[in-house]
């Protein structure tokens, strides 16, 4: 199958089955929204206060999860596990959620497929859930203002700290009539050369005291020290400059408390903000069950909002409505049998796109080349409506180069087997990526046994092609060139396709050009056959078909041109581009390169646990199989990374270069914007 035919279907009817004719589009799941012809009399649709109204309530849904997402993480040990009976006992509360067998606070997308209908059913458990949302937007307040606090404190504890040994009341430090306090911290590198430089020549008559008091540190790594003197106020100037080359930080405590009843009281008043936060946190525990109910909720909301801005596509007058959709053909009937269910008062109109009109695209594949479509082309581009559809040829070379490079068929095995046992264990509602690469394992398993890899052993002494061995790998390296070759042929046929299918005449030199490339190509692969096994036939099959290759180059290099020179500047534009085409062939020889990396990683593997076997009894072998699972998981994963990415490349660069931009736009029925669901549909 290829791009899907789409029909235009028009709704007129009164304005109070708007809502329902926009419920039964959502339900069918395979209506597009598109804009309206305006007419004399009518107007475009404004946009309403619901629309305003459901996003505030989305985004309050939205702060409610990274809330609770936010808590868990903090918090891991508040999230309920296990089964849902008991989980409920214990938090006393009814979620939504009956149907799930278990609870776990999982914020990504539910694995579930449901009916619009089934959706709205959240609606009877709104009010609870808001209730919820504004408890939990006071305790995400209370919880702030608490972190606020418990960071000042802490603060303030770490200012405190110089003071803990200091016997002095902080209130006691104020001034008197004739004295002045010196109070505060400074920093101390060296105690000896502090009292040299702070000593006065002529101290205190009749004794050797300091006059400084200087208080001991608490803590190895405490760098200030609380100093402490009092002084004539004539003096408090000349004190302070002896303290200044020391980062003197003047005491801004008041508190008729010392430093180790305030540092005393701060960690109480600390110990209550933790004991405050404890109970925050518990008071959220409950809500967790609730997660699916919000995501519900929240994917209701974003299907509403969705709808509301749709609706602004359509016009309207006093009293009526109309509104237009693209509509898969092949589901059209039944979509209008819906639209007709609404009511009498609906005219349902029906037609083919018109030759002005650009349709959205639908692509419709099977199993295997759907699945290559959904991760590989989707994640290029969308399909021009009408267009040709290239995820056949995708699908098959993207599996055939990606077997080629992983190239290991024990790997092959591992990747099958987890692909689709993921499938039938857990039962994905889109399934379409871990059945691409079962169907990429399948071809690893192939062409590893062909290289007779096992793990990097040829296990089963079977190998057609040992990518080792110096004509092998001579062999792997041509065959590489060789699927390249054939892969870009089909690229330039894909090209030629595209074109006459458009009918563009005007681009009949394109035609010739990629054309000739296409023979050019395809003759390149009989003629090297022929020179390897020394066949004339083959040899004479190759140069023909290259030659037709090259008169049609010169076609499209001379047509339209009525100037001889610019007929011949044309005719050499060929052997430039040839520069370009014989670049990309060798671009393909990466596809060599990691199959030659992934065998030869798992060989050294496997030759230094045997070294670690023969060498070490017992613990060698206990050491040797931990690398060979290390080893061989980190193999397994770093190659099937690399060949995802770099087979995706060629597709990109080598293949869709040569006819396909990816700039249609994909279909994008009304409901297909939801986050957390999936939803059921017609087009499926």
């Amino acid at each position: 199958m290829a791009v899907a035919v789409m029909s235009r279907v028009t709704v007129l009817g009164h304005k109070k089955l708007k809502s329902s004719v926009f419920r039964a589009l959502t339900e069918s799941g395979a209506a597009e929204i598109t804009e309206s012809a305006l007419f004399d009399g009518l107007h475009n649709s404004k946009a309403s206060d619901s629309q305003e109204i459901f996003t505030q309530k989305k985004d309050k849904i939205a702060f409610e999860l990274s809330f609770l997402k936010r808590i868990k993480q903090l918090q891991p040990y508040l999230v309920p596990s296990g089964k849902l009976e008991t989980i409920l006992k214990t938090v006393k509360i009814k979620p939504y959620a009956e149907n799930e067998s278990k609870i776990s606070a999982n914020f990504g997308r539910e694995n579930l497929l449901l009916p619009y209908g089934e959706i709205t059913e959240i609606l009877k458990e709104e009010e609870r859930l808001f209730k919820i949302i504004s408890d939990c937007f006071e305790i995400n307040t209370a919880l702030t203002d608490n972190k606020s606090a418990k960071a000042k404190i802490k603060g303030l504890l770490a200012e405190l700290q110089p003071y803990a040994e200091c016997d002095v009341k902080f209130s006691e430090t104020r001034a008197t009539k004739h004295t002045e306090f010196v109070f505060g911290t400074v920093e101390i590198k060296d105690e000896e050369t502090f009292w040299t430089s702070v000593e006065y020549a002529d101290s205190v008559p009749g004794t050797e005291e300091h006059i400084f008091t200087l208080f001991s540190a608490t803590g190895e790594k405490a760098r200030r020290r609380a100093v402490f003197t009092a002084v004539l106020k004539q003096d408090y100037e000349a004190a302070k400059a002896k303290l200044a080359e020391y980062s003197f930080l003047p005491c801004t405590f008041t508190e008729e408390k010392t430093g180790a009843e305030l540092i005393e009281f701060y960690k109480q008043t600390l110990a209550s903000l933790d004991a405050q936060e404890e109970a925050l946190y518990e008071r959220v525990k409950p809500y967790f069950v609730e997660i699916p109910s919000f995501k519900r909720l929240y994917d209701y909301y974003l299907i509403e909002t969705e709808k509301s801005e749709a609706g602004l596509f359509g016009v309207e007058s006093r009293d009526t409505f109309t509104v237009d959709a693209w509509v898969p053909e092949a589901v059209c009937g039944a979509v209008v049998s819906n639209l007709n269910a609404v009511g009498s008062e609906l005219v349902v109109i029906t037609r083919s796109p018109e030759e002005n009109e650009i349709p959205p695209s639908l692509v419709k594949n099977g199993t295997f080349v759907g699945a290559f479509g959904k991760n590989v082309t989707a994640m290029f581009g969308a399909h021009e409506y009408g267009g040709l559809d290239p995820n056949p040829v995708v699908s098959f070379f993207y599996c055939l180069f990606f077997g080629f490079m992983f190239s290991d068929a024990a790997y092959g095995v591992i990747l099958t087997l987890f692909a689709f046992g993921y499938i039938l264990i857990k039962k994905p509602v889109n399934k379409s990526f871990f059945l691409m690469f079962g169907f990429c394992g399948i071809s690893t398993v192939l062409w590893g046994t062909i290289f007779g890899s096992w793990f990097g052993e040829n296990l089963f002494k079977f190998q057609p092609l040992d990518t080792l061995s110096a004509d092998g790998i001579l062999i792997a390296f041509g065959l590489a060139l060789g699927l390249g070759v054939v892969h870009l042929a089909a690229a330039y046929a894909m090209s030629v396709a595209a074109k006459l299918h458009r009918g563009v005449k005007s681009d009949l030199p394109g035609v010739f050009n990629d054309g000739g490339w296409m023979f050019v190509l395809i003759g390149i692969i009989p003629f090297v056959f022929g020179m390897l096994f020394k066949s004339s036939l083959l040899d004479l099959i190759g140069k023909i078909v290259m030659l037709v290759g090259a008169a049609g180059l010169v076609l499209g290099g001379a047509w339209g041109k009525k100037n001889p020179l610019k007929m011949f500047l044309g005719v050499l534009k060929a052997p430039y581009n040839a520069i370009s085409v014989f670049s990309d062939i060798l671009s393909y020889s990466r596809i060599f390169c990691l199959a030659l990396t992934t065998g030869i990683i798992g060989m050294v593997i496997n030759i230094i646990a045997g070294v670690l076997f023969d060498l070490i009894p017992v613990i060698g072998y206990v050491v040797g199989v931990g690398l060979l699972v290390i080893g061989h998981a980190m193999n397994f994963g770093i190659n099937a990374l690399g060949c995802y990415v770099h087979d995706s490349r060629l597709q990109f660069v080598e293949f869709f270069g040569k006819f396909f931009d990816g700039s249609g736009r994909a279909f994008k029925p009304l409901g297909s914007a939801v986050k957390y669901h999936y939803l059921t549909s017609l087009k499926k």
